[in-house]
């Protein structure tokens, strides 16, 4: 009878520690599928995101001349204007709400120019005590034989 009794608690340890391997086993298995879930759900944000970053960016309107400081605005400040239409620019001219009266703006160049895209065309904003601290500068060029413009605050 006692060697009844051992193999039932021989029977019984040795189904403990299956049961117990098995729960290791899943714990893991879990654990994996777990990692994997993460994994995904943060592919799937980073995704989104990208998608929220293009719409943003399809939402704004093109920049197509970016103007860029040269120097410090202390005295006689340079400036650049960047073709970034992507296009050619024929016929560009730089003017001002003055037209030829402005004395705070000065175009580098005389005469309508052509600015390939990337170049840029340059000028100067006369800086003086009496000089005033915003001037508007308007880029005019034809594109495709369209005329067109764009307008930006010089500070």
């Amino acid at each position: 009878m006692e060697w009844v009794a051992v193999a039932i608690a021989f029977l019984a340890a040795t189904a403990a520690v299956w049961q117990a391997w098995e729960a290791r086993r899943a714990n893991r298995d879990a654990s994996a599928h777990e990692q994997g879930a993460w994994d995904a759900q943060r592919r799937v944000a980073d995704a989104l995101e990208r998608q929220t970053q293009l719409a943003e960016e399809a939402a704004r309107p093109p920049v197509p001349w970016v103007f860029e400081a040269l120097s410090p605005a202390d005295m006689d400040q340079r400036w650049r204007a960047v073709n970034r239409t992507g296009f050619d620019a024929a016929d560009v001219h730089l003017l001002t709400p003055d037209g030829a009266g402005e004395q705070w703006i000065v175009p580098d160049i005389g005469a309508a120019v052509d600015v390939p895209a990337g170049e840029a065309v340059g000028f100067t904003f006369i800086r003086r005590l009496s000089s005033p601290s915003t001037r508007t500068v308007t880029v005019h060029w034809t594109e495709a034989g369209e005329q067109r413009r764009y307008t930006h605050p010089v500070r």
